[in-house]
């Protein structure tokens, strides 16, 4: 397992009748996929999406899937079949994540707002991924240690990925914590290298009494409860967006809590 230090001082807290929420620091090291929660990661937004769950105080999450991504690639082993003993085996949990995309790279590039923004208007926001994980993990959940991850994207090459569908072997994909599942569905094919992405992973689990009643699943889309508030710590416009409108979008930010620096500027 990823992180097996961390997982042994959590059991020793566990021990020792420490809570979930005095041990929460250590969940989200643990939770951590070979990324550090100590680095910024950063993200693109549509600014209307990115209103929206600021205004609602929520967290929306894409269903990690072909269709969701636009890419054929994407959860590689969702409709996996896998034999044993001659009967079929599909792992259904892939079914059940949702993700949204970051990166550690910290330059405003030209490229990327054109990729992922396709024309639209869009805000450039930067977080800690400590703070970022720490806001997502929430308490009120008493299993949200399995529900919430943050995992480096592996990228590989289409041989690899070839591997990895041809393979039968399925308890790599099966643990107790949650891991090989989601780095199951932070795999994809090289030639999006470039991205250097960073996946946000929600697990959703339909049988919890807190997900069944804070979490609200809209098409390809999951809803979490999320406090910004704190959170972002800067926000980038590009030149698409006029004075008038950033002064408007200023003030809409500014009234929902959102103190970080916000800034218009050009991106070459």
């Amino acid at each position: 397992m990823l992180n097996q230090e961390v997982n042994n001082e959590i059991i020793r807290g566990d021990f020792q009748g420490k809570t979930s929420a005095e041990l929460k620091g250590l969940y989200v090291k643990r939770n951590s996929l070979n990324v550090s929660p100590g680095e910024h990661i950063y993200r693109l937004f549509r600014i209307d999406y990115l209103l929206k769950d600021v205004k609602k105080s929520t967290l929306s999450l894409v269903k990690v899937c072909p269709d969701s991504f636009d890419d054929p690639g994407e959860n590689p082993l969702i409709d996996k079949k896998f034999m044993e003993n001659g009967d079929e085996i599909l792992l259904g949990f892939l079914d059940c994540y949702y993700a949204l995309c970051w990166t550690d790279d910290p330059l405003d590039s030209r490229w990327r707002r054109d990729r992922f923004l396709r024309g639209r208007a869009g805000a450039r926001v930067r977080v800690s991924l400590e703070k970022f994980m720490y806001q997502m993990m929430d308490e009120r959940d008493r299993y949200f240690m399995l529900h919430c991850f943050a995992a480096r994207v592996e990228y590989r090459s289409d041989e690899a990925m070839q591997a990895l569908l041809s393979s039968n072997d399925y308890s790599v994909h099966l643990d107790s914590l949650g891991q090989g599942g989601v780095l199951a569905v932070s795999t994809v094919t090289d030639f999006l290298e470039e991205e250097r992405e960073i996946r946000i992973v929600y697990s959703y689990e339909r049988d919890n009494a807190f997900v069944a009643e804070q979490v609200r699943l809209e098409g390809n889309l999951c809803r979490i409860p999320f406090d910004w508030t704190n959170i972002i710590e800067e926000i980038n416009f590009d030149e698409s967006v006029s004075k008038q409108e950033y002064e408007k979008l200023l003030a809409q930010l500014r009234s929902h809590g959102i103190n970080c620096p916000i800034t218009l500027q050009p991106i070459e």
